[in-house]
């Protein structure tokens, strides 16, 4: 295995952890506001709920991207941690500025490096052709 092979296949483990802990993040927060307001609880739950249930399973997608990439396969694995970092972008974007209330805008543009290591271990894998034995 390659120095880049390794690049990508750690820093799309790191973006793997980056989407779980944000997910986390945002189901507590949900639960906690809807714990006080008793009015909008079930109208809390949805978004937490689909927040939880997407970076899981796009933490265990990058998770095998990397695999992919450990394995070999990087142009497959690098194009699978390329779309799952481009859409981890999206949720962020998400839950920092259209969702009410917006729960990641405490992070402010420094919240976007958390999903450097899912873009670059998916750009790695692209760029990074591995030769067959």
């Amino acid at each position: 295995m390659s120095l880049y092979n390794l690049i990508g296949v750690l820093s799309g483990c790191l973006g793997a952890i980056n989407s779980f802990i944000t997910g986390f993040y945002i189901i507590t927060t949900y639960f906690e506001i809807a714990l006080y307001s008793r009015k909008s609880a079930e109208n809390l739950l949805y978004p937490a709920y689909t927040a939880v249930i997407l970076t899981t399973a796009l933490a265990l997608i990058l998770v095998y991207g990397s695999f992919l990439i450990w394995r070999g396969n990087t142009r497959k694995g690098g194009i699978i941690n390329l779309l799952v970092g481009t859409i981890l972008s999206l949720i962020y974007t998400y839950y920092t500025i259209l969702s009410q209330p917006p729960l990641l805008s405490w992070l402010g543009p420094i919240g976007f490096l958390l999903l450097i290591p899912a873009i670059m271990s998916g750009a790695v894998g692209i760029i990074i052709e591995t030769p067959k034995n």
